[in-house]
């Protein structure tokens, strides 16, 4: 009888153990959000722009993917959800699917601002394998040291990203994309 109770609770146990696994790999993927329908490129889930930011944004990431076929999305959140950022950031741009199927020539341009004095904001670029010989990591990286990063702390962001996509780094695509 006792050995017939113990391969009963260890069943349950390896059965409960299987299933908080997989409901927490589950759950942390629905973390990350759907991409909103109509699909748009800026996607402002932080509420750090005005409309017309976001309209002027969205009109020159749509002429830039219309003349390369690389899409660039902005993104801004409120949190990363106990993400690391580059992992919130790469599963975001699997799930929404930036970018051309077939060349991953999608970027994803994450933004998780400081929204109250005890937090910290957090930016990341995550570019499509496509891309990567035209925007290394070094190069993301001086786009947001140098163009956002600054502006942000003028507590601009609008101008941080606007500069962040109209640079030579991105028009460069055109001639490759």
């Amino acid at each position: 009888m006792k050995s017939h109770c113990f391969i009963s609770i260890r069943f349950i146990f390896s059965f409960l153990l299987f299933a908080g696994t997989t409901f927490t790999v589950f759950s942390q993927y629905n973390e990350i959000p759907d991409r909103p329908t109509p699909q748009r490129l800026v996607n402002d889930f932080a509420g750090i722009f005005n409309s017309q930011q976001k309209l002027k944004l969205e009109k020159m990431l749509v002429a830039f993917n219309d003349s390369t076929s690389t899409q660039i999305a902005i993104v801004t959140v409120e949190t990363l959800n106990n993400y690391d950022i580059a992992d919130f950031t790469d599963r975001l741009a699997e799930k929404w699917g930036v970018g051309r199927k077939g060349k991953d020539n999608g970027i994803v341009v994450l933004i998780k601002p400081k929204l109250k004095a005890s937090d910290y904001g957090e930016i990341r670029i995550s570019v499509g394998y496509g891309l990567e010989e035209v925007i290394p990591d070094a190069t993301a990286h001086r786009i947001i040291n140098h163009e956002m990063i600054p502006r942000f702390q003028e507590g601009d962001y609008y101008r941080g990203v606007a500069a962040a996509v109209d640079l030579p780094a991105y028009k460069y695509v055109r001639s490759v994309a």
